[in-house]
């Protein structure tokens, strides 16, 4: 039996590529996914994962942290695994469940854009102060991020031009999923040239302050408004404040943010694509009908602004929100 544990959406799109580059058979997979997020995405998303996994079990975080650890435990009490595959390799509750288990080989696969960003939270050492060492110890929690890492036996990665968490990587195409069939779009007599899609993001993990916030996010609207584009705002599914402005159409995601800018393509023959380097971005980087335009702030954190500036991303259009009208 091969488990996939996932956290987000994204996640949940991977693996389905993992299984199939691997060949695995449904009743040769289980899929755990625990999330705080339960929406039409999810709904979708898990609903495609059925029909390729014989077990599917989905841990809804309606409680408070560290409520639902009780429901974990009794679910993976005493289970044995062939392989186990992970993304979230910082996330406790991914070393709970590793530690709960036996399993011969154990796989990682992407996250998002913090697996490539040097400097965000996967390259960082462990929180191991002393009340975190205590916690750990009575949940008998034996993995972290760096044994995790150092028994990965590769990781798979949608980002294959780019350095990741382990260096034995091995590529898998995000686009050969249902997501990005540009067979799918549809012809439309209709179609306008383009629009502007905004890709939200957690807010507070960029910029702290609720004041630095609507700062920042007042200067990228301020832009958007000036171009003579349709525009729409897709809002990150972990954001809890709505930020859309009144004149700027949100989008009530079904699916994935990918899937979601592509279904665009059915009415525009480009969209371009703004936000503060999101995993959806770079994801879609290489499209030939997606415009990627990346804001860049002095009020990001210092691993973002560094990545923003890499070289690694040369082909996206900076634009310094610093001096835009407030």
């Amino acid at each position: 039996m091969n488990l996939f544990v996932c956290y987000t959406h994204l996640q949940l799109v991977i693996a389905s590529r993992i299984i199939a580059h691997r060949n695995l058979l449904p009743e040769d997979v289980e899929l755990f996914y625990i999330s705080k997020i339960d929406n039409d995405v999810t709904k979708n998303t898990l609903q495609d994962m059925r029909e390729i996994c014989g077990e599917v079990t989905f841990i809804h975080m309606k409680l408070k942290y560290p409520l639902y650890f009780p429901a974990i435990f009794r679910h993976f009490f005493k289970r044995r695994y062939d392989s186990v595959f992970v993304a979230s390799v910082d996330n406790i509750l991914i070393h709970f469940i590793l530690s709960r288990i036996n399993f011969n080989h154990l796989y990682t696969f992407d996250d998002g854009s913090a697996n490539i960003i040097p400097g965000s939270i996967y390259y960082q050492d462990p929180d191991m102060r002393f009340f975190t060492k205590i916690y750990r110890c009575v949940l008998i929690i034996h993995y972290d991020l760096l044994n995790i890492k150092q028994r990965s036996k590769c990781h798979y990665t949608i980002y294959p031009k780019h350095e990741n968490i382990i260096s034995n990587t091995v590529p898998i195409n995000l686009s050969s999923t249902s997501i990005s069939d540009e067979g799918n779009i549809e012809s439309n007599e209709n179609k306008k040239d383009s629009c502007n899609v905004m890709i939200g993001a957690v807010y507070a993990s960029l910029f702290g302050s609720e004041k630095n916030i609507k700062l920042n996010l007042n200067r990228c609207w301020s832009i958007l408004r000036s171009e003579d584009r349709d525009t729409f705002y897709l809002p990150h599914p972990r954001e809890r404040t709505d930020y859309t402005p009144e004149y700027i159409k949100k989008i009530n995601a079904k699916y994935i943010a990918e899937q979601e800018i592509l279904m665009l393509l059915k009415d525009y023959d480009y969209v371009y694509l703004y936000g503060f380097l999101s995993s959806c971005q770079i994801n879609l980087a290489y499209h030939p009908n997606v415009v990627n335009r990346v804001f860049y702030s002095t009020a990001l954190s210092p691993a973002f602004n560094n990545a923003i500036k890499s070289q690694s991303y040369n082909s996206f259009e900076i634009i310094d929100i610093n001096d835009a009208e407030k």
